[in-house]
């Protein structure tokens, strides 16, 4: 709090606004509306143990137990029980309005698991806890602090539940009890928000012991799991511990300080924080084989670009050589050209994993750099000059020339170059620079491969709801991919492209690059079939069993192909996820793609951009306007209001495609948000009908005779009338 005088009076404000939505009155508001309570009820019932399709399917919720020690499932009569998943994320709010101006800004915001997927995000169904205020992420123990007053209430409505003294469905009043049963969010917010240690930290994984620097052990068995009971029993010695160095030395330990979650007595740090698919999946393991694997991104050109020599200076070779034999420092060296290092290191038998253009200068400079003990035992520095050539007659330095043609100080040993190079594939990597020069094994992609997959992405139809990759995917000109484009890549465009062209059916007629290119082809259909098992629409054990087998052949191929290659968090993340998919169900059901198209509607909103104002306009202007969505539907809204429906409804559509609204479409029914996918026609609100008894008798026995409908779920007695149907895909 900051204090200020105004108009003599001392007046308290605090530093940074932090305003939250009232979390009994939201639920309440959402029980208040007709047959809300029968759909959360039906909500509740475990459809298969065994072939799960939703996550309340799943092991973690559907064994959650109660304050009664009982299920959490089995209320009493008259009390209702609902499950919430929390997520938070960060996004910049200003976009590209505001030139060279980035802040990051926190939205807390929570979906009902007892909802119909078809339901469950709907922006007038998702409780927005909150806007974090920026314009950093809030750092160490300061996100408890905005997750307080949500668990404040949460941990009311666990231990007694909240009296609503008039429901829709009991005019007498009933008691509600809520509880949270996971966290949704990307790697980084997942250790602020159960406060680990970071996934760059030694301490890397929430789910087991594994070390960083043992990150390429992908032998599971190997691994010892993470408990509840050893996580909570550290957090609380943190928390308890005297001295800051204490503290040190328990988060060195175990990677954990304290969480405001841990105040639910249900909490379970371990199981209850999700590797999230979406980002896991698609923007870490796809993004990093594109672009790391295969290197889409900085495909080779077929010949090597003749005006390098161009930029070459005879004398800056001859100063670049001398100064190598005294074991200079990287630092030294940055003075030269990255054609002239470049140069060098292909004198020395280095093989570049890129072209020169596309390293940074210090890099090639640690290439040269890396080794020690050089003396002028091993080797003599060569000068290659031409005493009787004049400039114009020298021969370019692409290449190297002919020792006969050396002037007779000195000469570079085969012993030396042997060395160096020896020396080179031993480690087969750069110290720290993982990033930059990943691996030194054969570079694959090349341009005519990209012009491929480009004519490829066009050749491709795709439903209009389906979000393809960008026809100019691989070049700068992309922009910044989204998980939708990844996800359709890993599925479909690159390992048809690649085995399309890579593939050889007779290994033994292959050259070297051809075989290397065959074997990456292969290791991209592995990752395809894993992202296939992982995403499918209902889980089992087998889908959990071959998945697993899938991404740890794929990891298996990626060491044994690019060697020297350092697996990140991602990959290990990736072994992980097979045991959420059991835990929680289909993947669907706890990802983050409803959470980032709820950021997307957040950065729509008018705002007048300054800091510790507009969070709170984001949450009102947000909260107002699912508050009038919802009452649009209401049977006994006024019918002047109905017939503005369309044009609130326009104001509030989104974009019809991506994962999101696809998955909406699979599970349930046509969302009725936003304009209409076949037309892109705004929805007529005033054309819903209330089907008659008989007709829908009909309809709901021949539905089931042609079993059409997700098991448990009963069809909705309101309807759509449309003059025309246009059916897009299958």
């Amino acid at each position: 709090m900051t204090t200020r005088i105004l108009d003599g009076e001392s007046v308290r404000s605090p530093i940074r606004p932090f305003v939250i939505q009232d979390f009994h009155a939201f639920v309440g508001g959402l029980i208040s509306r007709p047959g809300m309570e029968e759909i959360l009820r039906q909500g509740k019932a475990i459809q298969d143990r065994y072939n799960l399709r939703d996550i309340t399917d799943g092991s973690a919720v559907a064994d959650m137990q109660g304050p009664d020690g009982k299920p959490f499932a089995d209320a009493a009569e008259g009390e209702l029980r609902l499950l919430w998943a929390l997520s938070v994320d960060w996004f910049n709010p200003y976009l590209n309005k505001i030139a060279g101006l980035s802040i990051s800004t926190g939205s807390m915001a929570m979906s009902c698991l007892y909802l119909p997927p078809s339901m469950r995000y709907k922006t007038d169904n998702l409780y927005l806890a909150g806007i974090i205020p920026g314009p950093k992420e809030p750092k160490l123990e300061r996100t408890n602090h905005f997750l307080c007053p949500l668990v404040d209430q949460l941990l009311v409505s666990w231990e007694r539940g909240i009296w609503y003294n008039r429901t829709y469905d009991y005019p007498r009043g009933r008691r509600v009890r809520s509880a949270l049963a996971l966290v949704i969010t990307d790697l980084p917010g997942s250790r602020k928000v159960g406060r680990l240690a970071s996934h760059s930290a030694g301490c890397f994984c929430s789910q087991c012991h594994l070390k960083k620097q043992s990150i390429n052990n992908i032998d599971m068995t190997t691994w010892k799991m993470k408990t509840a009971e050893e996580i909570l029993e550290a957090a609380v010695r943190w928390r308890d511990a005297d001295t800051q160095e204490e503290r040190k030395c328990i988060f060195k330990e175990f990677g954990i300080r304290w969480s405001e979650l841990n105040r639910l007595p249900y909490w379970d740090p371990v199981r209850c924080i999700v590797i999230d698919g979406m980002h896991n999946i698609f923007l870490g393991v796809t993004q990093f084989h594109s672009r790391k694997v295969i290197g889409m991104d900085v495909p080779i050109g077929d010949r090597e670009d003749a005006g390098n020599a161009r930029k070459i200076k005879e004398n800056d070779l001859i100063s670049l050589r001398r100064l190598l034999l005294k074991d200079p420092e990287p630092r030294l060296l940055l003075r030269f050209n990255k054609v002239t290092l470049g140069h060098m290191c292909g004198e020395l038998g280095f093989r570049l994993p890129r072209s020169v253009h596309e390293m940074k200068k210090s890099v090639l400079a640690d290439v040269l750099t890396r080794r020690t003990g050089y003396t002028q035992t091993h080797a003599t520095i060569a000068v290659w000059i031409r005493p009787s050539a004049s400039a114009t007659d020298r021969a370019p330095l692409t290449s190297t020339p002919d020792t006969a043609e050396l002037a007779p100080q000195t000469l570079i040993g085969e012993a030396y170059t042997a060395e160096c190079a020896a020396e080179h594939a031993a480690t087969a990597k750069l110290a720290d620079r993982q990033d930059e020069v990943d691996s030194l094994s054969i570079r694959a992609f090349r341009k005519r491969d990209l012009k491929h997959m480009q004519a490829d992405i066009a050749e491709t139809s795709r439903p209009i709801y389906s979000v393809g990759p960008p026809a100019n995917m691989g070049t700068k000109g992309q922009g910044k991919l989204k998980a939708d484009h990844w996800k359709a890549a890993i599925e479909f465009e690159l390992p048809v492209s690649l085995m399309k062209h890579w593939h050889g059916e007779r290994l033994d007629n292959l050259s070297d690059e051809s075989k290397h290119r065959h074997d990456l082809a292969h290791c991209t259909m592995r990752l395809a079939c894993a992202v296939h098992q992982a995403t499918s629409y209902r889980t089992t054990e087998n889908h959990r069993t071959r998945y697993t087998i899938h991404m740890h052949a794929y990891l298996s191929d990626i060491l044994e192909l690019k060697p020297g290659l350092t697996l990140v968090p991602n990959h290990h993340n990736a072994l992980h996820l097979g045991d959420f998919l059991m835990r929680f169900g289909p993947v669907h059901g706890w990802w983050m793609f409803p959470f980032e198209r709820l950021i997307g509607v957040l950065q729509q909103v008018n705002t007048n951009y300054k800091q510790g104002q507009f969070e709170k306009t984001m949450l009102e202007s947000f909260c107002t306007a699912a508050n009038v969505k919802a009452f649009l539907k209401r049977d006994d809204c006024p019918k002047v209001l109905k017939d503005c429906a369309p044009i609130v409804q326009s104001c509030f559509g989104g974009d019809q495609r991506g994962t999101l609204m696809t998955d909406i479409r699979t599970l349930g029914e046509q969302i009725l948000d936003g304009p209409s996918p076949d037309t892109g026609a705004t929805v007529d609100w005033t054309s819903v009908r209330r089907l008659e008894r008989e007709f829908y008798d009909v309809l709901a026995a021949r539905s089931a005779e042609l079993n059409i409908l997700v098991p448990g779920w009963r069809l909705t007695r309101h309807c759509l009338l449309h003059g025309h149907l246009t059916i897009c895909g299958t």
